[in-house]
């Protein structure tokens, strides 16, 4: 349980790096740039076979925030965001993959996954997943060309008056394919 008065309440990693294998557990980020509870990357880095939970970002991703990365086979569970992204934030081309995304919460954009500016979201189970009044509960696709491929969305919920249960797009450019919803 680490806390950091900005980003990245775990680690943040920068230009690159690699976590494999590792366990992010009651950490906080407290600033209001990007956020990333558990763990902030930027400019690129990879995040392996790591689970990410319990932890709380005052401004956007709860477990997790990546800018051009990579996060493969993870575990992100139950953590929570005063705005965005309750579990993970993926923007600029980042690929989220064979990852499951369950029990997270934010009271804005996307209670399991923010997919924001280019980014993928592949092979993933998000599931009972919770936002506030506000969209995507499950998976929040906003902004220049999002993939969600071969994923399972279900239980996932909003407020009374959310919208957007399992998935919730905002722009014409985002793709959902060959998924369960």
């Amino acid at each position: 349980s680490n806390r950091a008065g900005w980003d990245g309440g775990g680690a943040f990693l920068t230009r690159g790096g690699l976590v494999e294998d590792c366990t992010f557990v009651a950490n906080r980020a407290d600033g209001s740039s990007y956020g990333g509870g558990g763990l902030c990357l930027r400019y690129t880095g990879t995040v392996r076979r790591t689970v990410i939970c319990s932890n709380v970002s005052f401004m956007s991703a709860g477990g997790v925030y990546a800018y051009v990365g990579r996060i493969e086979n993870c575990t992100i569970r139950s953590n929570a965001a005063s705005w965005n992204a309750g579990g993970v934030y993926v923007d600029g081309g980042t690929c989220i993959r064979e990852s499951v995304v369950e029990y997270n919460s934010s009271s804005l954009g996307g209670g399991g996954i923010l997919c924001y500016n280019g980014s993928t979201v592949l092979n993933c189970r998000v599931v009972g997943n919770y936002i506030g009044n506000d969209f995507g509960a499950g998976i929040y696709m906003y902004q220049n060309a999002n993939f969600v491929i071969n994923c399972t969305v279900v239980s996932n919920r909003t407020g009374a008056s959310g919208q957007g249960g399992g998935v919730y797009t905002h722009t014409a450019a985002c793709y959902l394919q060959n998924s369960i919803v």
